[in-house]
């Protein structure tokens, strides 16, 4: 994969990256809240040896300084100048706990030494490292000056005492809060990769179709969930109803010019979108003149009912029961042409009446007073209904968003169909971009 395939993915993924960057965040702030404090406070010191009287002598003399300067380093953090700090601050510390937080690190090319202590108080860092270089001085006055007596060969002068910190040094908050995104960008980065290639969502026509094992019908954009209400089609939905025209388009000229007849809309799972598909294709259909009614065949869920706030009218339910007859229920939208015949009070009774005689005598008398009957059906892998409902009617067209449905389901869903008997009209996804 080239560059711009992952761009792609990332694009496509970038909620993952924003988590994962996110993600980061947080963990490096509570990190940071969690560290207790610690303040560094510094000396130097300046390491001098007995000068020459040449200038030959003098660059040796400073050779040997320099060298000192390594030796000094490993006095200063070492356990008998702690032990001597201790001792002088009468504080309750062993000399390895002091050990640890001391730090003593010559300044390259030159005769200083830098010593620094870290303490999570700050005044008490300041005097453990002045504590520190004191000792360190004395043990290398003693250690430079011969049994015989005489000036040391070479001397460690404190050049500036430890000063109070003002701020901690650690935790550093900058710092962790920039490793944390970073860290969580790289991480949200190739997760944005692995979900990619582990998706097995449809994401395009030829996957839809393929899985489906039928014709691609069209697509609509906007997402297939959500609460929307109304019928998807009109001039303030531009794109949406264009794309229903399309759709119109497709299914009136599928299997040589389809003008009339009576389909299932369903989806392999719930939330694909059929409810909005059903409403949106029935009123493309409506606009070039003929006139469609939208049966609310799921029973459960009454999506289309409910879309267009006609979920306490009667309808199917009482048809099928016989409480109501079916002229009497079918009821007039704001689209000319365009009629809906809603879920009405549904009952085990009338759900199991969706695969009966019933059914089918109500289907027969639609089709001869409208030209095109969409029924929008219950989830196919969820329930039977809508395969029942396809062998009393031309087929099933099926409905899947894009990036959530996966192709197995579609699959599954359209074997479903055509192992009942029916066929697959054509697949349509929702939700595209």
């Amino acid at each position: 994969m080239d560059i711009l395939g992952y761009l792609r993915i990332w694009r496509q993924r970038w909620k993952v990256v924003f988590a994962a960057v996110l993600l980061g965040i947080v963990c490096a702030a509570g990190v940071s809240a969690l560290t207790q404090p610690q303040y560094v406070a510094s000396t130097q010191l300046f390491v001098t040896t007995t000068g020459g009287a040449s200038v030959v002598e003098a660059y040796q003399g400073n050779l040997f300084g320099k060298e000192r300067v390594l030796s000094y380093a490993q006095l200063a953090s070492g356990k008998q100048v702690a032990q001597r700090a201790v001792d002088q601050l009468q504080i309750a510390m062993t000399a390895d706990q002091l050990m640890s937080e001391v730090t003593a690190e010559p300044v390259p090319d030159t005769v200083l030494l830098d010593i620094s202590v870290s303490n999570p108080n700050p005044a008490m860092a300041a005097d453990l490292a002045n504590a520190v270089a004191l000792q360190t001085t004395q043990l290398v006055e003693e250690l430079e000056t011969s049994a015989r007596g005489g000036s040391p060969a070479a001397t460690a002068t404190l050049v500036d005492d430890a000063q109070v910190p003002d701020s901690a040094s650690v935790p550093n908050w900058t710092r962790n809060l920039l490793v944390g995104a970073l860290a969580g960008l790289l991480i949200g980065l190739v997760a944005a990769i692995a979900r990619d290639k582990l998706d097995r969502s449809v994401r395009s026509s030829d996957e839809a179709a393929g899985a489906a094992g039928a014709p691609f019908i069209g697509s609509i954009p906007g997402p297939g969930r959500g609460k929307s209400q109304g019928i998807p089609f009109g001039a303030d939905q531009n794109a949406t109803t264009e794309a229903f025209r399309v759709l119109r388009t497709n299914v009136l000229s599928s299997d040589g010019g389809r003008t009339s007849g009576a389909f299932v809309v369903a989806g392999p799972t719930s939330g694909a979108g059929a409810s909005t598909l059903s409403l949106g294709l029935a009123a493309a259909v409506a606009e070039s003149g003929r006139s469609v009614v939208v049966v609310d065949g799921d029973l459960r869920n009454r999506g289309v009912s409910k879309r267009i706030d006609m979920d306490d009218a009667a309808g199917l339910g009482e048809a099928l029961t016989g409480s109501a007859r079916v002229s009497e229920l079918v009821l007039d939208t704001d689209v000319r042409g365009l009629h809906v015949l809603p879920a009405g009070s549904a009952s085990d009774q009338s759900t199991k009446l969706l695969g009966g005689d019933a059914m089918v005598r109500i289907i027969k008398e639609l089709a001869s007073n409208f030209d095109l009957v969409l029924i929008d059906g219950s989830p196919l892998l969820a329930f039977s209904d809508s395969v029942v409902l396809a062998n009393a009617t031309d087929g099933v067209l099926v409905v899947a968003q894009a990036n959530s449905t996966t192709t197995a389901d579609i699959a599954a869903a359209a074997e479903k169909v055509t192992t009942a008997g029916s066929q697959v009209l054509g697949v349509a996804l929702t939700g595209a971009r």
